[in-house]
């Protein structure tokens, strides 16, 4: 378990919005299509940027990434 307000893993990296120092719960985030960190929304969901980051980690198996998350401050912090 990390601290709520530390980076997944309790690498120290601070969530500025989010320190209530409560346990995080380890576990995935999936979906049925790749997940990806947009700068900007994009109106069709196969329509991408080349600053787009793609979070999940499957081409062939559900697209996941392990995750933590705080239920009292409704964060979710991963690595990608």
């Amino acid at each position: 378990l990390a601290a709520c307000g530390v980076g997944a893993g309790g690498t120290g990296h601070r969530e500025n919005t989010s320190n209530c120092e409560n346990e995080m719960e380890k576990g995935f985030v999936q979906s049925n299509t790749p997940i990806f960190f947009c700068i900007k929304k994009h109106k069709l969901h196969i329509t991408r940027s080349s600053d787009d980051i793609r979070l999940t980690n499957a081409d062939f198996d559900v697209p996941n990434v392990e995750a933590w998350c705080c239920k009292k401050c409704k964060k979710v912090i991963m690595d990608y």
